[in-house]
């Protein structure tokens, strides 16, 4: 009798031991966090600002220099960087892709570039998704793929959209992903939004808006999206879908004009503008401003991204902010 109680007490024990092993960054908090921090461990480097996550938490922040954390940004290393670049897109640890006019990959951490992509004949390059194993998509003048990590391309999207570049993009899974249209200066466009269901094989319509822009967007899930849009009057609306963005149905912003959209969840979000940060709980209905505010005109913000329930605030200056739980 008491050799069994000894033997369930110590499995009880290692049990217990292992639960409070559990690594911080495991704990994912529920709700969007409502409290930032600036890292003191960023360099804080001149002109950086665009952030992105990779598949793992690597994360890259680059516009005039390179530099990666591998621990959520408790520590930083910079890397050689081709050149200027805002697209970015982590691979590996060893592996990522970086560019603006021309389009740049690295197999050996930026120890050596191989440029993939010209600006002179494919356009500037505005964003770069990677869609797993050997699978890349570029948003240029065009939307191009490639199957074997940049060595050849096709391209996917070339149609006429009225003077108009694709830029954004955001996928949901390797299948489905969403890119947004950007009209040329002083114009307006109808189609805001295509889908791809397919790996960006093809591409429709998802969001037509006519005369508007299509400010920003962002999908919490594969049914759940927000897009910001201003029509000619300058009149900004939420859109938001519930069924993958076959419907939008609209939300009218009252008191805010935003310019950058993240969501953390289906229902919990942050829109930006014009130096303050805001957040929503019930799906864009209601918002209430957050402590944090920055210059917009000095050092507006760039990157609003999360992994395992950390947010990134990431500014032009070089300052990073971190939700703290």
């Amino acid at each position: 009798m008491n050799k069994l109680f000894y033997i369930f007490f110590c499995a009880l024990l290692i049990t217990s031991c292992k639960k409070d092993k559990t690594p911080l960054a495991e704990t994912i908090p529920a709700h969007a966090p409502d409290n930032f921090e600036l890292l003191t461990t960023v360099p804080a480097p001149y002109s950086l600002g665009f952030l992105r996550v990779g598949p793992n938490g690597q994360l890259i922040w680059s516009v005039d220099e390179i530099w990666r954390s591998s621990d959520l940004g408790e520590t930083w290393y910079q890397v050689n960087s081709p050149g200027g670049s805002w697209a970015a897109a982590v691979v590996s640890a060893n592996t990522f892709f970086v560019g603006s006019q021309n389009l740049y990959r690295t197999t050996d951490n930026g120890v050596n570039y191989t440029q993939v992509l010209s600006g002179s004949t494919s356009g500037n390059t505005y964003d770069v998704e990677y869609l797993g194993g050997n699978t890349i998509l570029v948003s240029c003048d065009r939307i191009k793929k490639s199957t074997d990590l940049g060595a050849t391309w096709t391209d996917v999207y070339n149609q006429d959209l009225d003077s108009a570049t694709v830029q954004e993009m955001q996928f949901i899974n390797s299948n489905c992903g969403y890119v947004m249209t950007t009209p040329d200066i002083n114009s307006l466009l109808d189609v805001l939004l295509l889908k791809t269901v397919n790996g960006g094989n093809s591409w429709e319509p998802s969001l037509i808006v006519p005369n508007s822009i299509c400010v920003d967007f962002h999908f919490a899930s594969s049914n759940v999206g927000y897009a910001l849009i201003v029509n000619s009057n300058n009149v900004i609306t939420l859109y938001k879908t519930t069924n993958g963005g076959q419907n939008w149905i609209t939300i009218p912003f009252t008191g805010i004009f935003p310019g950058m959209i993240h969501f953390y969840n289906e229902t919990e979000g942050y829109v930006a503008t014009n130096g303050n940060l805001y957040l929503t709980k019930d799906g864009g209905y209601n918002w209430e401003q957050l402590a944090i505010t920055w210059d917009n005109l000095v050092d507006p913000l760039n990157s609003i991204v999360h992994y395992k329930g950390k947010v990134f605030l990431a500014f032009y200056s070089g300052k990073l902010y971190r939700s703290t739980l």
